[in-house]
């Protein structure tokens, strides 16, 4: 997954915004067929098939009985990413549309080696203290997005501003529930933390007001 998601990040992008004549800003859909625009429409359907075999592993975990690999987070960012590519594909393949898909790919990246480091056992922990980041990342991943998406709607460049609100629905869509993920995993966890060292703490006074430990001894 590390080396499809850099295939379609490096050279999708070299077809559009790394090295292509996408305008960054604002970008119509060419629905020519032309070779140029043929061949976009070709890494689109790709990608679509990138983001299915994702979205297997929730049939897979189904299959297997492990309910606990899947969470409300995972079945609906990978369905609904999957029907968003292909409406995309379908009615507007590439121009704007393609920002997206071309930051999630850099994401992606990134996320799977998180995963495949992971999977090389417990010595690997030490080296996957950044895993918080990654879904710091994920979550800019979705307001660069929905700004982006907001550009066409003000500025007429020629592409239809519905799918703009497509891209917005589920950007927002996705970074409220990634949030609410970040939230209970990360914010929550160090919060309970804190709040029982402090009570070991607090326990530990009393019992030294009371004279129950001198010197780090109990008192007879």
């Amino acid at each position: 997954m590390v080396v499809l998601s850099a295939f379609f990040f490096f050279y999708g992008g070299s077809k559009t915004y790394l090295f292509g004549k996408y305008n960054l800003m604002c970008e119509p859909v060419n629905y020519t067929t032309d070779p140029e625009s043929m061949l976009l429409v070709k890494i689109g359907w790709w990608y679509l098939m990138l983001k299915i075999a994702e979205f297997a592993d929730t049939i897979f975990f189904v299959l297997r009985k492990k309910f606990n690999h899947i969470s409300t987070l995972h079945v609906v960012h990978h369905a609904s990413v999957a029907w968003g590519v292909w409406i995309g594909l379908k009615f507007g393949p590439g121009g704007h549309n393609a920002f997206f898909p071309f930051i999630n790919c850099f994401i992606h990246m990134i996320m799977y080696s998180y995963y495949c480091l992971a999977a090389l056992g417990p010595q690997m922990q030490k080296y996957l203290w950044w895993k918080k980041y990654l879904t710091q990342m994920q979550m800019i991943q979705f307001i660069i997005a929905t700004i982006h998406a907001t550009i066409p709607i003000f500025y007429d460049c020629g592409f239809q501003p519905v799918f703009a609100y497509i891209i917005i629905f589920h950007a927002v869509l996705f970074l409220g529930m990634f949030y609410n993920f970040y939230r209970k995993t990360y914010t929550e966890q160090i919060r309970l933390k804190n709040k029982s060292r402090q009570f070991l703490e607090e326990m530990k006074k009393k019992e030294e007001q009371n004279g129950t430990l001198e010197n780090g001894k109990k008192v007879d």
